[in-house]
């Protein structure tokens, strides 16, 4: 049984138990919701804002707590520390409660009077043991995203096969959690099973659906991984500040590609987002498709979807189809957002009437505009400075995937900024602090 209790996200009627962020946890079936151990990654204090592409190496500690190791740490803020602040067990009100939809097991359990010990988890919680789905079952298991922004990853288990969708991580607030970075999907039962697993399939290059790669991987065993062009050049980029990790397997796909992955028929369909190759995944099984989207939007103007995207909805719903999982922002207000057009021509408008030096603030997860924005310059003779990381680091992707194609004279240094008239000059940066932990940074 899932539940999705929205009193528990500020601590709902748990007396004087503290607000904490929405968490995810498979417990066990007498466990409470308290005190239970969440993945989580923790930091050293600093005064300078984090980087997703920062590098550190992440080693495994007891309570499933993740601690890069980034040496000397910074003071920040109103703490001072001359070390990481060691956080212990990093405690969350759990959400998910013990899956039921198959049969318990009577190993996994005692009758009253048995003298048989029941199995504990590292908490001294008796688990709940959930025996392999038969031939006509079909198991979906969320571990992560759900009624949250962050920490995608889905499971489903068919047969003999294990299929997982995304692998994201969640950031935090110092508010919220203190020393902690970003938060995992809780994986233990994917470890157990690991062995079952035949692919990730990552349907777009977003931290909040790759950013748990570096981390989780090992622990289930590196099955190969499945997704397109760009997001796998994503993946790859960042897995380069892990160089004690094995190299990910990696298998390119595109969409109307139907393919056979252990005993099971998969294909997969493209999506719009606000970044390149956004795809979705259809996995057939005997009782219909299951399918998952992704993060999506529609493309429309005026609330006018285009042609293409009602074909391609429109040949989906026809299909035999038993599940559908579909996550798009604030899908729950009626209406639509601006459409992606009117955003590109008011940037457009801008950077060709601006008399004067523009400053543009984005986030570097907003692709298409980035690449928008370096492309009209481009084209108005003008020159693009870059400041932030994630923007640097997005550009040289987006280069290498042929998607932004510039001459190599529009990105300067900042230091050549005084050498052109303020009027050619572009100036394209990140946002910066508390900024930074803003779900639309990363997702």
């Amino acid at each position: 049984m899932i539940e999705n209790s929205r009193n528990n996200r500020h601590g709902g009627s748990g007396g004087n138990r503290p607000k904490k962020r929405f968490q995810t946890r498979v417990f066990t079936a007498n466990e409470t919701p308290g005190n239970i151990t969440n993945n989580a990654i923790e930091r050293p204090n600093r005064s300078r804002p984090f980087s997703p592409y920062a590098p550190h190496t992440p080693q495994r500690t007891e309570g499933h707590a993740v601690r890069p190791t980034h040496g000397s740490s910074h003071g920040g803020g109103h703490h001072q520390s001359n070390g990481p602040r060691k956080m212990g067990n990093f405690k969350r009100s759990p959400r998910i409660s013990s899956h039921r939809s198959a049969p318990l097991p009577k190993e996994g359990f005692r009758n009253v009077g048995s003298s048989r010990k029941k199995p504990l988890d590292e908490n001294g919680v008796e688990k709940l043991i959930l025996p392999p789905p038969d031939v006509d079952t079909v198991r979906v298991i969320p571990l992560g995203g759900v009624e949250e922004v962050g920490r995608n990853m889905s499971v489903v288990e068919l047969n003999n096969d294990i299929f997982v969708l995304d692998c994201g991580f969640q950031f935090t607030t110092e508010t919220d959690s203190p020393g902690i970075d970003y938060v995992l999907p809780n994986t233990e039962y994917l470890e157990q099973r690991k062995e079952r697993i035949k692919a990730v399939i990552i349907t777009h290059g977003h931290l909040d659906h790759i950013g748990g790669i570096p981390y989780i991987m090992e622990r289930i065993g590196n099955p190969p991984i499945y997704t397109r062009y760009l997001t796998s050049l994503m993946i790859k980029k960042r897995n380069t500040e892990f160089p004690h990790l094995p190299e990910s397997n990696i298998k390119v796909v595109e969409p109307g590609d139907r393919i056979t992955i252990g005993e099971t028929s998969v294909e997969f369909f493209p999506v719009t987002h606000s970044i390149p190759d956004a795809m979705g995944v259809i996995i057939e099984t005997k009782h219909g498709n299951v399918i998952f989207t992704g993060d999506l939007k529609l493309d429309q103007k005026e609330g006018v979807v285009a042609k293409d995207e009602e074909e391609r909805w429109n040949k989906i719903s026809k299909m035999n189809n038993l599940f559908f999982a579909s996550d798009s922002t604030n899908t729950e207000r009626p209406g639509f957002s601006i459409s992606e057009r009117q955003v590109h021509q008011t940037l457009e408008d801008i950077i060709k009437s601006t008399k004067g030096r523009l400053i543009i603030g984005t986030f570097a997860s907003q692709f298409e505009r980035m690449i928008k924005i370096i492309g009209v310059a481009d084209s108005n003779n003008k020159k693009i400075i870059t400041e932030g990381r994630s923007i640097k680091t997005n550009i040289e992707i987006a280069r290498e995937a042929g998607i932004l194609k510039i001459k190599d004279s529009t990105i300067i240094p900042a230091e050549d900024i005084d050498k052109y008239p303020p009027d050619r000059i572009v100036v394209l940066a990140t946002l910066w602090l508390e900024q930074q932990f803003c779900p639309e940074d990363i997702y």
